[in-house]
């Protein structure tokens, strides 16, 4: 996939990820940084040096860059320990002996040493994989949906995990997934790509409270896509008014969307809205449900106390720390 008019900065020790669907660019991305695809306009900057563009080309081996792959390509005859010294070869046996025992206390492998890829669990193999990339010290870590391999509760681990090491690692990394769950935990900073084009750069709370548009919106957790006119801190819907502050400065009267997340729809006996449950769905924390407005339906999260059953009419208000005008 081809990725157009990119531009990222990434400052020592941050976590950036590149999030989206399958075949949107984040991977040719990641490439382009390590050196393994060569960009056709554009330069890239690694540590302040040019790398790449404008007549410069830097081999992958020179860029000072680690890469953790997506199925960790461990060497299967080779122990931990010697796993990880694959990349210290240039250094003295004593240098070699000191970062093999940093990196193995920093990833947690202490008393593995010895043992072979085979006889490691998922989550053990993905530690090693990073501690050899942490050994030769890189200027940048480049992870390739490191945790697509993992079960559900060990890739709940490993999202602790990994930020916990690259931290006090010091180390800065950029880290390439589709799951928008390993995205909003991981990072400091998160580009969301769709068709080779980066829709929007922030925080994991900027993303999420605040989208850019409607496939942002959409594509980072679950929201209601909202017709509607724009009015002073509120948007007029077909079934009422919608308290509403970010606005991205569009003229009171402009015709917008706006998102409303799931959590900003409360329910409330006294609230202005009232609607007819559709479906629910009970999960253990969460409770899901559609609630039928006229010939609008919204999604919303219910605490798991409260009891309602489809055909019940239910009354709820909006609050508007969830609700964002976003633009087309």
């Amino acid at each position: 996939m081809a990725v157009n008019d990119i531009t990222l900065c990434l400052e020592k020790g941050q976590i950036l990820t590149l999030l989206g669907p399958s075949g949107c660019g984040k991977t040719t991305l990641l490439r382009l940084i390590a050196g393994f695809e060569s960009p056709t306009s554009g330069t890239i900057h690694i540590a302040g040096k040019r790398v790449a563009g404008e007549g410069t080309w830097v081999a992958p081996e020179k860029r000072q860059v680690g890469m953790v792959f997506q199925d960790y390509a461990l060497f299967p005859h080779l122990t931990v320990e010697k796993n990880i010294a694959f990349g210290l070869k240039k250094r003295s046996a004593d240098e070699r002996r000191q970062r093999i025992e940093e990196v193995i206390q920093i990833t947690g492998l202490n008393g593995l040493e010895k043992r072979y890829p085979h006889e490691l669990s998922g989550g053990q193999q993905q530690r090693v994989a990073l501690a050899r990339t942490l050994a030769p010290e890189p200027v940048v870590i480049l992870l390739d949906e490191p945790f697509s391999n993992l079960d559900a509760a060990l890739r709940t681990q490993m999202r602790k995990e990994i930020p916990r090491i690259l931290r006090e690692s010091g180390s800065t990394a950029i880290f390439v997934t589709h799951d928008q769950k390993d995205a909003l935990t991981i990072s400091d900073k998160i580009a969301i790509l769709n068709q080779g084009v980066v829709q929007q750069i922030g925080t994991p709370r900027e993303v999420y409270r605040y989208p850019e548009n409607e496939f942002v919106a959409s594509f980072i957790g679950e929201t209601n896509i909202l017709k509607g006119t724009l009015k002073k801190d509120c948007v007029e819907t077909s079934f009422g008014l919608i308290p509403c502050t970010p606005t991205h400065s569009l003229p009171l009267g402009a015709p917008i969307s706006v998102s409303v997340r799931p959590e900003s729809i409360i329910v409330d006996p006294t609230g202005p809205f009232s609607g007819l449950v559709k479906e629910v769905s009970y999960s253990g924390n969460v409770s899901d449900a559609e609630v039928a407005i006229g010939d609008i339906v919204l999604h919303l999260h219910l605490h798991p106390e409260v009891a309602v059953e489809r055909g019940n009419k239910i009354s709820f208000r909006i609050l508007p720390d969830f609700v964002t005008v976003i633009r087309k």
